[in-house]
Order: structure tokens, then sequence, then C-alpha cells
């Protein structure tokens, strides 16, 4: 992860606002894997994991600060732009607000920027690792049959209705225990990806930490620009200013986006499959 390393770099050899300015400027805003997480990015794609929710338990006044930030930025989540824009005209007071939470993040930053990649790293780590976890739970919900290039599942309803349109009246129901066999390993596989993914959202654990240190790192991204925007309204000046996501400048932001639509996309679709099969069995009235 190259980009990761280059926080560090900028943090150690330009100091703390030049190596902000240096590699980025934004924040965080919400999608459905952040949704889904108790946070904003994915709601999936502003639905599947969550940040309001997984911040709710602040661990320090810095915290607190990075919290309140949230609504005013740009976010290494999804693309979302901020609830507030405080670059809009009528906002000055939402735009002093952000600004004391960012001078207050910007003293504490250099006791937070130097580590501030390889804390994202580890979290990043324990965060992927979780993932191929979580991806060989949720297998039988996503995968393809080789043969049929389409869902396990779908193959095995298209097969129930070929079978029930040949079959005589007496041996209609011969195929009804391959459909109900196989509902009964999805559900199973429903219940425990979902099980881990609660678990993994909680306060200290994958999700939850990796969404945090990716919250963070994106609201120092933008600290300095909302306290240079603050500034230049304050004395008067009438700069328009470029209000286009400031966290484009880092090529990290487009991998950690994207990389997290992904995940959001394949959560959705084992949830619509399994929601699909169990329709198609209590349409059908299949049962032993």
């Amino acid at each position: 992860m190259a980009a990761l390393n280059n926080i560090g770099q900028a943090g150690g050899l330009l100091g703390m606002g030049a190596g902000i300015a240096a590699i980025a400027s934004s924040a965080a805003a919400g999608t459905a894997f952040v949704m889904a997480v108790g946070g904003p990015q994915v709601a999936v794609t502003a639905g599947v994991l969550g940040l309001a929710l997984m911040l709710r338990e602040a661990y320090s006044n810095r915290e607190k600060q990075h919290e309140k930030l949230i609504p005013y930025v740009w976010s290494l989540i999804d693309d979302e732009p901020p609830k507030i824009n405080i670059h809009a005209s009528g906002q000055s007071g939402h735009l002093d607000m952000a600004a004391n939470h960012a001078i207050y993040l910007m003293k504490e930053a250099d006791a937070q920027f130097e580590g501030m990649g390889r804390k994202l790293s580890l979290a990043e780590g324990k965060f992927e690792k979780f993932m191929d976890s979580y991806g060989v739970a949720i297998d039988l919900l996503i995968r393809n049959d080789p043969g049929k290039n389409k869902w396990i599942g779908a193959v095995k309803m298209e097969g129930w209705t070929a079978e029930r349109k040949k079959a005589p009246p007496a041996q209609q129901g011969f195929y009804d225990h391959h459909v109900l066999e196989a509902l009964e390993s999805f559900n199973q596989a429903k219940i425990n990806s979902e099980k881990m993914w609660a678990e993994a959202c909680k306060q200290g654990n994958p999700i939850f930490e990796f969404m945090r240190r990716l919250s963070h790192v994106g609201n120092y991204f933008q600290c300095a620009q909302i306290i240079n925007v603050a500034t230049y309204t304050k004395l008067g000046s009438s700069t328009r200013w470029n209000t286009t996501d400031p966290l484009l400048q880092w090529t990290g932001t487009t991998y950690y986006r994207e990389r997290l639509k992904k995940i959001s996309e394949m959560k959705k679709l084992a949830e619509d499959n399994y929601a699909e099969y169990e329709l198609f069995v209590q349409r059908n009235g299949i049962h032993y």
C-alpha cells in the first residue's frame, strides 16, 4: 500500500500542516457499507456499512471532535457529499463550527499524524483478514454454477421448475427435497455470515476500527482546508472556493471507495439471493 506509506512520509518530512496539504484535503460522509456497519460508506452506497452509528461511542475529546466534523466533510468510505455544505451561502455558522472542530484536531495532530499511516494499515490488515473469513461464510449465497454462470440457488430454482413441468402428478414433489436441503444450507450461511458481520461491527473489532481509521484520515486531510476557508471568510473574502471532492487528490481515496463499494455490492447480492430463494420456496408451497 504505497498510498498509506506516503502518509507517514509526508508527515515526517514536511510537518503536520504541510504534510496534510501535500497529500490532500477532505473528509467523511455516508453509503450502504457504512450503514450496514454502523457508520457512513456503504448506504450500499448510502445503504450498507454507517459512520454516525459506528462513532457514537467516543473514546476521548479528540474522538468527539472527529465525530462532530463528519457532517461537514467528505469521506474515504464513499463519494457522498457532506451532509452540510459549509461553502454554501448562509452557512457561516456551520463553517465556524467545522473550523473549531478542525482547529482542535490540528492541535492534536502532532501526536497523531506520525502514526496515522501505520494505524490505518494495521486496521486494514485486520479488516481484510476478516473479509477473507466473511467471504467463505457467504460463499453459498453468491457462488455461481460453473456450467451455467449463474448463482447455484437460481439453478436449483430452475431445476425444480423444469422437473415439476415434466413429472406426472404423482411424482411432482420428487424434487422438493433438493430445494429444501439447499434452503437449509443457504439459511445457515445467512445466519453465520450475519453473526460474523454484526460482531465485526462492534467497537474494537475489524469493521468498526477500519471505518474509524478511514474517517479519521479523511478528517485530517480536510482540517487545513476548512481552517483556511474559515479564515478568509472571517476576513470578508469573496473568493470562490472549489467545492469538489478534495479527497480525490489522493490515489488512496479511489482505492478505498471502490473496495468498499464492491464489498457492499457483494453483501447486498448475498442478501438479495437468499431473499429470492426463500420467497420462491414460499410461493410454490414447497415443503417436506
